[in-house]
């Protein structure tokens, strides 16, 4: 029996996970910072027959060219996530990111080259497009992945080190008891459990599916209510709604590891993992802490 070829060190690092979107302030500042470097590389090299114009006319339009590459550059950085960051955001990964960027740099290259058209004489055919947009962007393809694979690099360890002082954390002021059962009322129906066997419950449209595990086995049953409507009939319980999809039970979290996204969740007794929102770390970092240190261990199932 042959083994699979084992993943190069390239390899794995293209597929880590990687944040589509850091914020908004994070990713205005890569566009400035992308406006700086166009701007300082134009104004050293002036290609496309810049150097050949008067001097006050070359910087006027250097200065145009910067407020293009700002525009553009923040509405690319802006539109992706807002457009397609839900469906997008869970697959996002390191080698994504860089194409994209490549992308991003190419198509900052051809509106800096249409507005030189515009506003020069300069004509280039369609191969002097192509050669000065592909040119720019293999020339940007290296310090693009150093910077994904640092960035990557330094936000999982930023993850992980909050990770690792929020299980050293000793809560001052856990609830150590809540209900030990729960009765799920749905339109279309009821779910009575014990507390200690829900894991996690998974928004599906206008559907919320509840998982637990008893009896050794994983139980799963599709209900028809909101996930928001489900967190208010446990607000008694430890749980937690870690992402908009997601509302978990707190006790049931055995291990929170950190990547470049943000957390992924490990539940007692399921092969799945559950992903924590970024702008919920904070939060599930505060909720789970004390529910970790108090939470009683978990129950015996009865004799079948």
């Amino acid at each position: 029996m042959t083994r699979p070829p084992k993943a190069s060190r390239w390899q794995i690092a293209w597929q880590r996970p990687y944040p589509l979107s850091r914020g908004t302030a994070v990713e205005l500042g890569h566009s400035l910072a992308i406006t700086v470097f166009a701007l300082l590389l134009i104004w050293l090299t002036r290609p496309f027959g810049l150097g050949h114009l008067p001097a006050s006319l070359a910087d006027r339009l250097i200065l145009e060219l910067s407020a293009v590459c700002l525009g553009s550059d923040a509405l690319l950085r802006a539109a992706l996530p807002a457009l397609w960051g839900r469906r997008l955001e869970a697959g996002w990964t390191c080698g994504r990111e860089m194409l994209r960027t490549v992308t991003e740099i190419g198509l900052l290259a051809c509106a800096v080259l249409a507005w030189l058209h515009l506003r020069t004489s300069m004509t280039l055919g369609p191969r002097g497009w192509l050669l000065g947009i592909a040119v720019t962007a293999l020339c940007a393809a290296g310090p693009i992945a150093l910077r994904v694979l640092l960035t990557e690099r330094q936000l999982r360890a930023a993850h992980q080190d909050e990770l690792e002082r929020a299980a050293r954390h000793s809560a001052d002021s856990a609830a150590s008891d809540w209900p030990s059962t729960l009765a799920i009322e749905a339109s279309d129906g009821q779910l009575a459990l014990s507390f200690s066997a829900f894991r996690y419950a998974e928004a599906e449209q206008n559907y919320v599916n509840v998982v637990w595990h008893e009896q050794n086995r994983r139980h799963q049953r599709l209900l028809r209510m909101t996930l928001s409507e489900l967190e208010q009939q446990l607000a008694r319980y430890p749980v937690f709604r870690c992402h908009r999809s997601f509302l978990i039970s707190l006790p049931a979290v055995t291990e929170a590891r950190g990547n470049a996204q943000g957390y992924q969740l490990n539940l007692r007794e399921l092969p799945e993992t559950v992903p924590v929102a970024r702008s919920r770390l904070t939060d599930f970092r505060a909720a789970w802490a004390p529910v970790s240190q108090a939470a009683p261990p978990p129950a015996t199932d009865p004799p079948t």
